[in-house]
């Protein structure tokens, strides 16, 4: 996800906080979650659920 995702417009909660363990936070059509979020078994609290 992270390498072919785009960067999102708006981090997460967490990539905002530095609290993810990638550099940007990077979102993929339809994923409901960053790849971050995702990475950490944590996509189902992502703040960009709902946007994703």
């Amino acid at each position: 996800m992270q390498s072919r995702g785009s960067v999102a417009k708006k981090p997460c909660k967490k990539c905002a906080n530095n609290k993810g363990p990638f550099l940007e936070c990077v979102v993929v059509p339809g994923a409901n979650a960053c790849a971050g979020c995702w990475y950490n078994c944590q996509a189902r609290n992502c703040s960009l659920r709902r946007l994703a």
